[in-house]
């Protein structure tokens, strides 16, 4: 039994070997041996700095003082540094850390540097190592192939071991707030430069550092930003709106009071939350709100009637989504400022069916409030699908009855080399099971989570991806296994297990994982995907909200199974016409894809993992996310999957990925593989009716204009169902962080999901090439501007404050601003924020228009309330 369970210790074995072999090196050295209160000391007066040298191209990376190098293109150079503030003698501890990209080789005379999984490294000292001396700093040189553009990949969470002793975080990598701005802070970070070196990422690269005169020339308008159309506009745009501006606005201070005919109060129950923070509550003296079920009526499913007049609100609808949107729909036009309402009529109604929001908690957890949080959000601005990621590799989030260590091992990131209590420290999650990044639902949280939904017409799509991406399943399973196994039930032991025992394949996944992929040859991940799969619809059942879609993810990981001896003997039984590694995620696809089928649900995935399976062999029924990037394969892939007759919902990362960076600025958070900048008019100016034409307005990732050439139109007929706003957590250690990616962007979100825009131009069904050289889009470009700066007033003028009064952490933007003449003029994207100002040491000073400057200027604006202030940005007067 024994034999069984080392062999199924298939990576960890290479953690262990590192602690074990740097333990015996020690010992043989006799040196001191760690105590607790030395490792204290180190973590509390270790000073950690991680610097970025050089992001190179077109040439290699080389280690200071080496012959060493890297070919891979690109690839950069840093250095991390160690500094104690007092002498700390040479003891046998190490140091953890994440590091994205693994480091390809290191320098240094007293500390090696190791990969070890993912994005785990150690630090480990080596002989010559004597101990630190007193602000005699230490420096760790490595190269590694990628790139860094943002602090916010250089993981916080630094975490000392020593043998025996519980770990300890080097109190200098904890990540940190800025009082003024609530902004996180990583102090182990040195600033980067804003030279080419920091963020170009090759010769063709035209990306360019935003700066205070770049930001001003971006939002400069050809006409004063003040106008009071905001007042009566609503987010998202209505499809018909009358408000005569001679009309006088309604004032909300004396409530409202319902008048339901075919409702209930519970039908509309989140909009009047919403409404009572906004200032609108209900009493008998207010004006009343005439609300009508009609479900025979002609107005379109989800759409809605309202008219506001000086003596009554009137609401009609054909369903309850649409009386609770027109609802909404009143929040929305309140003007928070003198807590009004303007007369208008508004017949409204969805562009798409599908209007969602993809969130993350597999990488890093989310509490079930800011969960909540974001649902209310979400149906405040007439979203409705929440497509909610509950596994990868970093994590398991949501409890299956009966497979406890899912939860147990897989929901916690901790130090433990043998992943018997939790996975593997990734992301700067630090060595404790309690860190805020851990976590899972409940049963009872789940179907908490699913009411909430339901209650605020939304559909909450939950995915668990396979058979790549699932590592926090396959160890899971293992630790079961180990547990079942160690006390004879081998039977039991291996009725889930995901992985083949004596595989000895070799292989890296896009996260450099070695070990995350289930093993399709095996009869065992089939039944842990029906048993996850049943209680999934037991819960959602008993919570009210029948299950309808289940996204598998759907990625694979090449070079997985090519040494599996199930998989050997898998081909050559020949019994499912698969003989090679290369057929075997298509054929999970197709197997689980059949399950999810025979319960009557439909199979959603990424495009990638439908891409190599015969549509003839898969269910009808498909929801496939397109995640291509405009530049690269989008269009292709859309229309190829629309003639298929399959449900087609835009997830575009160039676009619709919300962790990719506002601006393109080091401080800003988030990735940045397919945009290093992604700002709300970007999403706003988005058509996803017509998908080629967006090359005409777009710039790819290094800057750089790009032609889309339609060869291959979508049928007639043939439409897509919706579009998906993304955020991915690898880089999101907080509400805060992930409130910061995802509002305002939202915004922009659910007005192109919601309402068609009159300038997006019909798609030509002959297809045709798209580029800087094509004029489609010439003919609506004055009327997308000004619907963008309408949107724009919206936003800085009504819905931060009420976003405000929500407590939600959206993005400041940082002000524009430029010195003419010794006068310093400044702007911003959304008019209506407050801008301030301060020169050299002085203090703050509201901007109100041109003012006489001299010198060092900081600049930066404020939230609708002026309790936060945003991101500054410096100029100097010349």
């Amino acid at each position: 039994m024994n034999n069984v369970l080392t062999q199924n210790s298939h990576f960890v074995s290479a953690v262990l070997a590192s602690t074990l072999a740097f333990s015996a090196c020690q010992s043989s050295e006799n040196l001191e041996l760690t105590t607790p209160s030395n490792l204290d000391q180190i973590a509390e007066h270790l000073d950690v700095k991680y610097t970025l040298l050089a992001n190179r191209w077109g040439e290699a990376c080389t280690l200071p003082n080496s012959s060493v190098t890297i070919k891979e293109d690109p690839c950069f150079e840093a250095k991390i540094t160690l500094t104690s503030d007092i002498d700390i003698p040479r003891s046998d501890f190490q140091i953890f850390f994440s590091q994205v990209e693994p480091t390809h080789a290191a320098s240094s005379e007293t500390f090696d540097v190791q990969h070890l999984n993912g994005d785990l490294h150690v630090i480990s000292p080596k002989p010559a190592f004597t101990g630190f001396k007193a602000n005699a700093p230490v420096e760790i040189p490595f190269i590694v192939a990628g790139q860094v553009f943002v602090e916010a990949k250089l993981m916080p969470n630094y975490f000392l071991t020593a043998p025996n002793l519980e770990p300890k975080i080097i109190n200098s990598t904890r990540l940190e707030t800025d009082p003024d701005t609530g902004l996180t802070i990583r102090p182990y970070v040195t600033p980067f430069g804003h030279e080419d070196r920091f963020f170009k990422k090759n010769k063709s690269d035209n990306i360019r550092f935003s700066t205070a005169e770049s930001i001003f020339a971006a939002n400069e308008r050809p006409t004063s930003p003040v106008n009071y159309g905001f007042r009566r506009h609503l987010i998202p745009s209505p499809y018909l709106i009358e408000a005569p501006q001679s009309a006088p606005d309604i004032q909300i201070k004396n409530g409202y009071r319902l008048v339901f005919e075919n409702l209930v109060k519970a039908d509309v129950a989140p909009a009047l939350n919403r409404l009572g923070a906004l200032g609108f509550n209900a009493s008998t003296s207010g004006i009343a709100i005439n609300a009508r079920l009609d479900p025979q009526s002609d107005i379109s499913p989800e759409g809605y009637e309202l008219s506001i007049a000086d003596d009554q609100i009137t609401i009609s609808a054909a369903d309850k989504t649409g009386v609770l949107y027109a609802f909404m729909s009143i929040a929305g036009l309140i003007n928070p400022e003198d807590q009004s309402l303007p007369q208008v009529k508004i017949q409204d109604r969805p562009q798409f069916e599908f209007r969602g929001l993809h969130v993350d908690v597999a990488r890093n957890f989310q509490p079930k409030s800011e969960v909540l949080k974001i649902l209310d959000q979400m149906a405040a601005y007439k979203l409705n699908k929440l497509h909610l990621h509950l596994a990868d590799d970093e994590g398991w989030r949501l409890e299956i009855p009966g497979l406890d260590e899912l939860t147990q091992v897989g929901a916690y990131r901790c130090h433990d080399p043998e992943e018997k209590s939790c996975l593997l420290p990734q992301l700067g999650a630090g060595p404790f099971k309690e860190a805020r990044v851990n976590g899972y639902y409940t049963v009872a949280d789940y179907q908490e989570i699913l009411r909430y939904a339901e209650a605020r017409h939304i559909e909450v799509i939950p995915s668990l991806d396979m058979p790549g991406h699932a590592r926090a399943a396959v160890t899971s399973m293992e630790a079961r296994y180990n547990r079942l196994a160690s006390i004879g039930n081998l039977l039991q032991a291996e009725e889930y297990l995901l992985h083949d025992l004596a595989d000895t394949s070799e292989y890296s996944s896009i996260q450099y994982y070695k070990d995350n992929t289930i093993n399709p040859c095996l009869e065992s991940p089939y039944r842990f995907f029906e048993k996850v799969l049943d209680e999934l619809i037991k819960m959602h059942d008993q919570a009210g909200q029948v299950l309808e879609v289940y996204h598998i993810g759907a990625d694979e990981t090449a070079g997985a199974w090519t040494s599996s001896p199930a998989c050997v003997a898998f081909f050559k039984s020949n019994e499912h016409g698969v003989t090679k590694p290369e057929d075997l995620g298509p054929y999970f696809i197709r197997r689980v894809s059949a399950i999810i089928n025979s319960k009557g649900l439909t199979t959603g995935a990424w495009n990638d993992g439908l891409e190599n399976n015969d549509p003839e062999k898969l269910p009808k029924n498909i929801h496939s996310n397109v995640w291509g990037t405009l530049f690269w394969n989008a269009v292709e892939v859309t229309h190829k999957h629309l003639n298929h007759d399959w449900d087609v919902v835009l997830s575009l990362p160039d676009v619709l990925y919300f962790d990719m960076p506002h601006e393109v600025d080091p401080k800003e958070g988030g990735y940045y593989w397919a945009a290093r900048k992604t700002n709300t008019r970007k999403v706003f100016d988005f058509m996803p009716n017509n998908l080629p034409v967006n090359a005409e307005i777009s710039l790819d990732r290094e800057g750089n204009p790009f032609e889309i050439n339609d060869t291959h139109p979508r049928e007639a007929g043939q439409n897509i169902k919706g579009i998906q706003g993304q955020i991915w957590s690898e880089t999101i250690h907080s509400a805060d962080q992930l409130e910061y990616q995802v509002f305002p962007r939202l915004l922009a979100l659910a007005e192109r999901a919601w309402h068609k825009a009159d300038w997006e131009p019909a798609y030509n069904l002959e297809g045709g090439i798209y580029g800087p050289n094509s004029d489609v889009t010439a003919a609506g470009k004055t009327e997308r501007d000004a619907d963008w700066e309408l949107f724009a007033q919206t936003l800085g003028q009504k819905e931060f404050a009420k976003l405000d009064a929500l407590n939600v952490f959206y993005r400041i933007p940082t002000p524009g601003a430029k010195i003419e003449d010794g006068l310093l003029k400044a702007n911003i994207a959304f008019p209506g924020l407050p801008i301030e100002y301060r020169s050299g040491n002085g203090p703050w000073q509201s901007y109100a228009g041109p003012t006489p400057v001299s010198g060092i200027v900081e600049i930066r604006a404020r939230s609708a309330n002026g309790n936060r202030a945003g991101r500054l940005i410096t100029l100097e007067a010349r």
